[in-house]
């Protein structure tokens, strides 16, 4: 035989060779260490794809998709989680809210209520007073505030019962622009 085993490898390894020419084979293969390199090769080849799993045995096209599908859906399960903190943070400022309103609203109620024994109003602005544990203010701003009645929680006068209120209902529409603008971001920045 003359020159390398090229062509004849492939059918020596699958045994499709007649007897002669499969001595032939083997006289030069025990005589050239190229060929043998190369018949190494074709074998560690063989032994390569030979160990590849069965195609049959492999998932459809379909179910692989249908379980890497599944897979994003727990994932994105999971990390929903995470973004209900502020979800529940923006939900939580109108019910402070709604408590804050709700705190002035009684005061004035019970205060108003107060007033109708005879002699409370003295005893209740005597004990409740803010004014004591205030530094003096100069006179027109004192006058304004007594006017006021902005330091007795008890008084029920315009601020507690009015004020209060209209501060509280500016404080919400705040809320509820704020809570608007970040609803569109979150829903631009999931698209």
């Amino acid at each position: 035989m003359n020159g390398h085993l090229e062509i004849w490898i492939e059918a020596y390894l699958d045994d499709e060779l007649s007897s002669l020419h499969r001595h032939q084979v083997e006289a030069h293969l025990g005589e050239c260490q190229p060929c043998r390199a190369l018949l190494e090769e074709r074998k560690n080849l063989s032994a390569l794809l030979m160990a590849l799993p069965d195609p049959a045995n492999l998932k459809s096209e379909a179910r692989f998709v249908a379980e890497v599908g599944l897979q994003l859906k727990q994932r994105r399960k999971a990390l929903q989680i995470i973004p209900m903190v502020p979800d529940l943070g923006w939900y939580f400022i109108p019910v402070v809210l709604l408590l804050v309103l709700t705190f002035f609203q009684t005061v004035a109620i019970l205060s108003n209520m107060l007033w109708v024994v005879p002699g409370a109003k003295l005893i209740l602005l005597d004990q409740v007073s803010l004014v004591s544990v205030l530094p003096s203010l100069p006179e027109p701003l004192s006058a304004l505030i007594n006017m006021m009645d902005l330091l007795s929680p008890l008084n029920g006068g315009f601020f507690t019962g009015i004020g209060a209120g209209l501060l509280i209902s500016l404080m919400y529409v705040c809320w509820l622009v704020g809570w608007w603008v970040w609803k569109q971001r979150t829903a631009v920045s999931q698209v």
